[in-house]
């Protein structure tokens, strides 16, 4: 990008244009941009400086449009400004059975897991499991009392 190029995409920034269509109209891609800004500080400076002060634009309209009396924009502030006292959020807690881990099993991982526990016990050494899982639908586990 030359120093034109820089200046006319200041100026698009300025007047409130996207850092994308900014580059765009100007015939360039965000990773130039990017890269331009990598290697002059000054650019990057200016940049960061002209989103700043439009950030601060958007942050008194939003201001004034909140003390006008807009509901909205009264909620949006408060949420983002106080997130501690004014955000809407709810906490869903998930456990298993009784309040405990959840445990997530199958039939076909059961049977298999009591089958390599029934070999260890014998005392023999699993080097090799040969296995298929048939996976087939069974109803609730746990239901009649195995688990």
């Amino acid at each position: 990008m030359d120093h034109w190029l820089r200046r006319e995409y200041l100026k698009l920034l300025r007047s409130g244009m996207t850092r994308s269509r900014a580059a765009t109209l100007l015939g360039v891609t965000n990773m130039t941009v990017r890269e331009v800004m990598k290697r002059d500080r000054r650019f990057a400076e200016d940049v960061e400086q002209i989103l700043a002060e439009r950030n601060d634009d958007v942050e008194e309209a939003l201001l004034k449009t909140a003390l006008s009396g807009n509901v909205e924009a009264q909620k949006f502030w408060l949420t983002n400004r106080d997130e501690m006292t004014w955000a809407n959020r709810s906490r869903v807690e998930h456990t298993g059975r009784h309040g405990g881990p959840i445990e997530i099993a199958t039939q076909a991982t059961l049977a298999l897991r009591n089958a390599l526990l029934d070999e260890q016990t014998r005392g023999l050494a699993i080097d090799y499991v040969d296995a298929e899982l048939v996976v087939e639908p069974v109803g609730e586990l746990g239901a009649g009392g195995d688990g």
